[in-house]
């Protein structure tokens, strides 16, 4: 659920008394959170307390990994009235970098915010998302009937029965159109009438009131900050503005974060790039995408961190609003700078492998011809007569062409040829036939999966660098790395993850040279005398069938990270079959080898 995202656990400490709490909290802009006053009453507290994202169950059971992020409340740091106790309400701005894995803030969206009145009545019912005592999230679907509603120049507030518990506090509480409408604030008592409402005789709790959400925009719109300070100005402005009540950013830059190697990257890209190539018509179904529950163990893709933006925006898909493309069995996240994707995710299943045909090549219509490569950047001259690099998979054909009959598997084929899942590799490093390391760790894998029987999810994309050389308005990477994950056979609920770097920096440079020189009609430059043809070394020992994968650059799944800026789950962390530098992935088992032995 979308909305569930924006929603975290307050990590609340009080630095005058040491007192430690659990609230609720939720993002209304790419930087502002909104909870209780009584969760964060004063600016002390709010400079002790965090913000945690995620913490809550997967399809599984499991936990998933959570993201925890400081209060800002320098920058911004909005109070009710103290006089009015209906005015309970705290606007803090949020730092824009995740503690340990500097995830943006803005990859968790925000609830967008209506002044206007009027958006549930008395009688209707509520949806609820909170951290009950600072417990896992939880939603509150049932039995959220509202009792009573006052007015924003009397009591802003709404009476409802729903199902809280401390740490609640700070909740939203939405219509069924998935607007905010109220912020939870605490339980009311019931008097001896049976009417809900302020103390009177009390005998128990039987309501909840909650601030309603045009009192409290109304209320920051009037404070002296909200004409000057930034963030302030946006959120009014977004609000004024209005939308989907449900906002998941691309990642862009904006008041949440800028990296100053942006600018001089998009400067480099796009002139030369030519718009020339065919949208082949397809019946593909593109609903499926990659499943992250695929091995039994929850496998999501890879989030996008800032280190990862370095190097271009996370490109939005219009009709969905997400970034995630789907394909059968497989999924793309794009680079929309670079026009190539940050990943390429896929699920194999061994099993069901089965031999279809190749495809034509195809622009996805689901994004503009501007934000993906086309055979323009594949051909020197235009023609296919005279190949420049190979259109490369990421994600193999082979390895989604699998299903429970051909015609599945034959769709799953043809959907890997849109140029969102392609990206340029010389020939010789991608085609096996040709001694191409890529290719060769490519046929490994599958030939491993389709053996054994077995399924794995696989992630694979380029490692993109400031120092990649333009060709036809496009930097050409020079490392790709692959991913491969299985489930452990010998311990349920586990896994097993390898990642693998593979290298034609040199082929590219080379290539590049060549073309340059082609251009001012120079001698063709030959290659230098200390050419290697592997930087990174044979990874294959043995010949014919014999001649297996033994490394391809092997490296931890945290230096990936690193290298990438893609941040996998913890599941996939434990589950590395390489030691960490300093010993802390000391669940890793049988290292180097990331399929079990029967």
């Amino acid at each position: 659920m979308r909305a569930a995202a924006a929603v975290a656990r307050l990590l609340t400490l009080d630095p005058a008394t040491g007192k430690r709490g659990y609230a609720t909290g939720f993002m209304v802009a790419p930087r502002l959170l909104l909870t209780n006053r009584h969760v964060l009453p004063n600016i002390g507290v709010a400079r002790a307390s965090m913000a945690e994202f995620g913490y809550e169950y997967d399809v599984s059971g499991n936990t998933k990994d959570t993201e925890v992020f400081k209060l800002a409340p320098d920058e911004v740091f909005i109070l009710g009235n103290a006089a009015n106790e209906d005015a309970d309400f705290a606007l803090v701005a949020v730092a824009p970098l995740a503690e340990r894995s500097q995830l943006l803030l803005t990859s968790f969206g925000y609830l967008r915010l209506d002044d206007q009145p009027g958006k549930v009545a008395e009688k209707e019912f509520i949806t609820i998302i909170q951290h009950p005592c600072g417990r896992h999230k939880q939603i509150a679907l049932r039995e959220n009937e509202v009792i009573a509603k006052g007015s924003n120049d009397r009591r802003p507030v709404l009476l409802y029965r729903s199902d809280t518990a401390p740490g609640s506090s700070g909740s939203p509480c939405f219509n069924d159109q998935w607007q905010v409408v109220a912020l939870h604030s605490r339980g009311v008592p019931k008097t001896e009438d049976g009417n809900p409402q302020q103390p009177g005789s009390v005998l128990a709790y039987e309501a909840n009131l909650g601030v309603r959400i045009s009192f409290i925009v109304g209320s920051i719109r009037k404070t002296p900050e909200a004409a000057t300070q930034q963030l302030l100005v946006d959120f009014l402005t977004d609000v004024q503005r209005g939308g989907p009540p449900v906002v998941q950013l691309n990642m862009r830059r904006s008041t949440a974060f800028s990296h100053p190697n942006m600018q001089p990257l998009q400067q480099r890209i796009g002139k030369q790039f030519s718009d020339r190539a065919a949208i082949v018509e397809t019946a593909i179904d593109f609903a499926e995408g990659y499943d992250p529950n695929f091995l039994g163990v929850y496998v999501p893709l890879p989030k996008i961190s800032a280190n990862a933006l370095r190097y271009g925006h996370a490109l939005i898909v219009p009709e969905t609003g997400d970034i995630e493309l789907t394909y059968p069995h497989y999924s793309v996240i794009m680079n929309e700078d670079r026009r190539l994707a940050f990943v390429s995710a896929c699920n194999i299943d061994g099993a069901l492998k089965r031999s279809v045909k190749p495809d034509k090549f195809f622009l996805d219509e689901r994004i503009g011809p501007n934000q993906q490569t086309n055979d323009y950047l594949y051909y020197e001259h235009g023609g296919p007569e005279d190949e420049f690099f190979d259109r490369g998979h990421l994600t193999r054909r082979d390895d989604v062409a699998w299903g429970a009959t051909r015609k599945e598997a034959q769709a799953a084929s043809d959907a890997s040829f849109a140029f969102p899942n392609i990206s340029p590799q010389h020939r010789a490093f991608n085609q096996s036939q040709m001694g191409g390391v890529r290719g060769q760790l490519e046929n490994y894998v599958l030939n491993q999966t389709v053996n054994e029987k077995i399924r794995a999810s696989v992630f694979n994309g380029p490692i993109f660098s400031a120092t990649d050389m333009v060709y036809k308005g496009v930097p050409i990477p020079k490392r790709f790395f692959k991913v491969v994950v299985v489930a452990d056979p010998n311990r349920r609920g586990r896994l097993r993850a390898s990642a693998y770097i593979t290298s034609q920096q040199t082929l590219v440079a080379d290539e590049l040279l060549r073309d340059l020189a082609r251009k001012q009609g120079l001698k063709e430059p030959q290659p230098v005398e200390t050419f290697e043809e592997l930087p990174i070394g044979n990874p294959f020992v043995g010949r014919g069938r014999k001649r297996k994968c033994v490394a391809v650059e092997q490296v931890t799944i945290a230096e990936l990270e690193r290298l990438t800026g893609l941040l996998f789950n913890n599941a996939v962390r434990r589950g590395s079959v390489m030691l960490d530098d300093d010993g802390s992935a000391e669940e890793a088992v049988d290292a180097g080898r990331v399929f079990p032995r029967k």
